[in-house]
């Protein structure tokens, strides 16, 4: 049985409201009469959606909506809306709002809204659920060369490693890092052609160079591919770029002390250590990563759960 949160601190309107949900039959709607006492009970308890009018004392219907969205990432909530509130209505669809209804028809059109948006949530809970259990998985991506979309594959391959394996955030954290190095490589080193000894002085020459290819031919033209297959706790990720590769025996040891303070070999360094292993094909334009995923802890499981799940702002790849 879904639960629904109802805002209005009109009792005629909560008396129509509890007439258009007995046609439900199968909601249980908890009334209350302000924004405040509404973000309490968000608080103290879990809803399948949030009806609240735009008007109510103490904060308005956009005010409840903000704290809402910050209190219950991914809450659905509708917005009743009364003659004279159009502007407000359509503001509060551009804050996220999932769905709003006209008071005046809200017998007519709100047992419909409701069911289709709590019936939309269930289904996605249920499938979040299922893919717990999903064994295999096999993806590919065919990128541009364009570095803003580095930080996007790396999210994408973690997430589905998070979701089926359970893994842990520390092993996560190091698979993005190890994707990270060999996705930069095979951009800035495989398809625009840029050797890393433009780093060894303290100009600007590598990054102006980065910046000048990605708009020239034959460099932006292109492709890096991304194929990647998690089959139980084992990821496989093979990186292929345009590039006219290079020769691998000739790259020296990055762990020798020798080279450890260079910036040639770092990528490769930080890909050894944070992979069960790294293998390039005979032409060097080809890398494969493997990687072990080690299951979260019980108690790692409980605080990743319990974790906020909304993106951060995906930073900008390191080239320097």
């Amino acid at each position: 049985m879904a639960r629904i949160l109802v805002v209005d601190d009109s009792e005629l309107e909560l008396s129509i409201l509890q007439k258009a949900f007995r046609k439900l039959g199968d909601w249980n709607p908890e009334y209350v009469t302000s924004g405040t006492a509404a973000l309490e009970c968000l608080r103290r308890e879990e809803f399948d959606l949030l009806l609240t009018d735009l008007h109510l004392p103490e904060m308005n219907g956009l005010e409840l909506l903000a704290e809402a969205r910050e209190l219950r990432n991914g809450l659905p909530v509708v917005i009743m809306t009364a003659h004279g509130s159009e502007e407000l209505a359509v503001e509060a669809l551009r804050q996220g709002a999932t769905n709003y209804v006209v008071k005046k028809k809200i017998c007519r059109d709100l047992p419909q809204i409701v069911e289709s948006i709590v019936r939309a949530e269930q289904r996605t809970r249920q499938q979040s659920r299922l893919l717990q259990f999903l064994d295999q998985e096999d993806f590919r991506f065919v990128i541009p060369t364009d570095l803003s979309l580095v930080q996007a594959v790396i999210v994408y391959v973690q997430n589905v490693a998070r979701r089926i394996s359970g893994v842990s955030e520390s092993v996560l954290s190091r698979l993005g890092i190890g994707l990270e190095e060999a996705l930069l490589n095979s951009i800035i080193h495989g398809n625009l052609e840029i050797s890393s000894e433009l780093r060894q002085d303290c100009s600007d020459t590598y990054r102006q160079t980065i910046a000048k290819r990605v708009r020239e031919r034959p460099y932006c033209d292109r492709q890096v591919t991304v194929s990647v297959s998690l089959r139980g706790d084992q990821l496989t990720c093979q990186i292929t770029d345009e590039g006219p590769g290079f020769d691998v025996n000739a790259v020296p040891d990055p762990t020798t002390p020798e080279y450890l303070e260079r910036p040639s070999g770092r990528g490769l360094l930080l890909m050894r250590s944070f992979l069960d292993a790294v293998e390039y094909n005979s032409k060097g334009n080809r890398v494969t990563l493997f990687k072990k995923l080690q299951r979260a802890s019980e108690s790692e499981s409980r605080r990743q759960s319990s974790a906020a799940t909304c993106d951060a702002e995906e930073p900008v790849p390191c080239v320097c």
